[in-house]
């Protein structure tokens, strides 16, 4: 056996962390935080639409009233904070119904934001 210390071939072994990993974790929580901030505004557009094209199909097929339509629009628009005019109506006839739905929701985030922009439209057809 020998006394021997080796110099070189446990250099990298002394506790401490490279560079690379406190990296690699910082890019980590800086991409979870961005999801976090964008995946309830995706959600919340998602549920919108959705709750559009029910609103268009219904009006298609029984043939609905201007004032129970606006009560629903105003529904929807009172259940996701969204402005005034941001789901309008654009054309009813005998068989088909057109909604319009157009809104932006700004994100913060810590340095800057971004404007989401929600243009959507939609067309309910009758049987």
């Amino acid at each position: 056996m020998s006394d021997r210390k080796s110099v070189g071939s446990r250099a990298g072994e002394r506790g401490a962390v490279s560079i690379k990993a406190i990296l690699s974790i910082g890019l980590a929580l800086a991409a979870l935080f961005v999801v976090i901030k964008i995946v309830p505004v995706y959600w919340d557009e998602q549920q919108v639409k959705h709750q559009v094209d029910e609103l268009a199909r219904i009006t298609a097929n029984q043939n609905l009233k201007p004032e129970k339509i606006s009560k629903r629009i105003e529904e929807i628009r009172s259940e996701f904070n969204l402005p005034e005019d941001s789901i309008m109506m654009t054309a009813v006839s005998n068989q088909s119904a057109q909604f319009f739905l157009k809104y932006s929701v700004t994100i913060d985030f810590i340095v800057s934001s971004y404007v989401w922009k929600v243009d959507y439209v939609t067309v309910g057809r009758g049987l």
